[in-house]
């Protein structure tokens, strides 16, 4: 499989999931107009995009996945501003703290003039974040379907989809596991531990409320499955020229729908889809998130502790050659 690179990280394979994170901020960027935004990929978590968003790095694309706010934290800021536009129905300033997303809608415009400010702040926003993609997958754009649409008209639009029996199954044993009271315990101890959590993981957790609510939490698999369903429905209704997209179906849909030609290796075969981030490989990303949490945590203690210590040690010193202050003291004759 070709490897493609985005800001140093090899998204092709699942190596990507944890690498090592950049911070960058994106806070006033502008679009240049030779980056257009070209594809929009609203299909829910857990139906492939992970996959799908190293199969459009193979064919040119810069795709912004909801993983990619772990490999550049400062991104949640601008999230976290555009979804409280959203969910809390007013545009805070500039950034505001970190809370949990209400249920309440951004109110509908009255006028064409309101509708034509709300694309255009969205835009300003979209722009920012997402400066350096002409793509973007998952969370949270799968919670913004609206805005992005009219935001870029012109996108070409993916869904992702899979059997919803496997998808539920899917959805149970990695995200909903990290809502039971042991993920509960483990996002809060990286919460502490790791700089970088306590900007992504309240957004991610906040999406999936918004997004999920109480469905998830204790109902029958049915009342979950209709969630799919519903969001299904809905992109269809707002992109009817969309395109439904398996990952099992491999290239041939996804490239006659994109006008691009399958990539291939040196040998000259098709190079085989990606096929990433699996049940196994998202609860081993947790692990490894721990782990660098930890050990930053105690690089940053040991480094603390080196200077104090060297300081200590330079003013030990210092003290010694100027010797003690015997000002006052009786002197020997």
């Amino acid at each position: 499989m070709p490897i493609v690179r985005l800001s140093g990280v090899d998204i092709t394979s699942s190596a990507f999931l944890t690498a090592s994170e950049t911070w960058d901020s994106k806070r006033g960027r502008t679009r240049s107009p030779e980056l257009p935004i070209r594809v929009l990929c609203l299909g829910l978590s857990r139906t492939g995009t992970v996959s799908l968003r190293a199969a459009l790095a193979q064919l040119g694309y810069r795709p912004y996945h909801g993983l990619s706010m772990m490999e550049n934290p400062p991104d949640a800021h601008l999230w976290r501003h555009i979804l409280d536009n959203k969910f809390r129905g007013t545009a805070f300033s500039p950034f505001p703290s970190f809370g949990t997303i209400t249920t309440a809608k951004f109110p509908s415009s009255s006028t064409d003039d309101e509708a034509d400010g709300r694309v255009a702040w969205y835009r300003k926003y979209f722009d920012q974040v997402l400066s350096d993609s002409d793509a973007c997958l998952d969370i949270p754009a799968s919670l913004l379907a609206e805005e992005l649409l009219s935001a870029y008209p012109g996108a070409k639009v993916i869904i992702t989809v899979r059997d919803v029996d496997e998808w539920y199954s899917s959805w149970m044993a990695t995200i909903k596991q990290k809502r039971t009271w042991a993920g509960r315990v483990w996002s809060f101890l990286l919460l502490k531990l790791d700089r970088a959590s306590r900007l992504y993981i309240p957004i991610m957790e906040d999406c999936v409320k918004a997004k999920y609510g109480a469905v998830f939490e204790d109902s029958d698999p049915e009342t979950a499955k209709n969630v799919y369903r519903s969001h299904l429905a809905r992109v269809q209704e707002l992109a009817p020229e969309c395109l439904l997209f398996d990952v099992k179906d491999g290239w041939g849909p996804l490239c006659q729908f994109l006008g691009a030609q399958a990539p291939r290796i040196d040998d000259g075969a098709p190079a085989p889809f990606p096929r990433l981030n699996d049940r196994e490989e998202w609860n081993q990303m947790f692990g490894t998130l721990m782990r660098k949490a930890v050990m930053r945590r105690i690089l940053e203690i040991t480094t603390v502790g080196a200077v104090l210590s060297f300081a200590v040690i330079m003013l030990s010193i210092l003290y010694c050659r100027r010797g003690p202050n015997l000002e006052g003291s009786p002197v020997s004759s």
